[in-house]
């Protein structure tokens, strides 16, 4: 799921202009759920809101493990402490599922984009600051000797390896 949540992420900037995160399971438990627990007491006690909604993008491909791992996390640092939201993947095969998530999060996308009153289409930062690069020189991309000597590798044959 790790390929879908960076595509999620970035129709949420392109369509919705708005700021996304994404973080792979289990290694978001190590570097997120402190600020989150932080940022909920805080938020709870009305003194500085929490202006993000965390997005689960969950199926039945994840590792047992993992999975259980995001539930009892759900559970105890997320549920009532912070907004969040849960997609369940559905399809019969790990491909239907990804196209389901993955037109889900199109149509939300551009769904988030016109609550905010933003075009989804169009995007002029990214048209302007092409325009500001496009005199920057391309450089040009050459292969040294060096490089093309060890390009190729034959594993069935060390020496040919050396020699190659």
């Amino acid at each position: 799921l790790a390929a879908l949540a960076h595509e999620v992420r970035t129709q949420i900037h392109e369509r919705s202009k708005v700021n996304a995160a994404c973080y792979d399971a289990p290694e978001f438990l190590h570097n997120l759920v402190e600020s989150v627990r932080s940022t909920s007491r805080s938020w709870q006690s009305g003194l500085d809101p929490d202006r993000w909604v965390y997005y689960f993008i969950r199926s039945i491909d994840e590792e047992p493990r993992i999975a259980e791992r995001l539930d009892k996390t759900i559970e105890h640092v997320f549920r009532d402490r912070v907004p969040f939201a849960v997609l369940n993947a559905e399809g019969s095969t790990p491909f239907q599922r990804a196209l389901f998530a993955t037109y889900f999060n199109a149509y939300m996308s551009t769904y988030l984009a016109i609550l905010n009153g933003a075009d989804p289409l169009p995007v002029p930062t990214m048209s302007w600051l092409k325009n500001v690069m496009k005199d920057i020189p391309r450089a040009e991309a050459t292969v040294s000797e060096t490089t093309s000597r060890f390009s190729i590798y034959d594993r069935t044959s060390p020496e040919k390896a050396r020699r190659s």
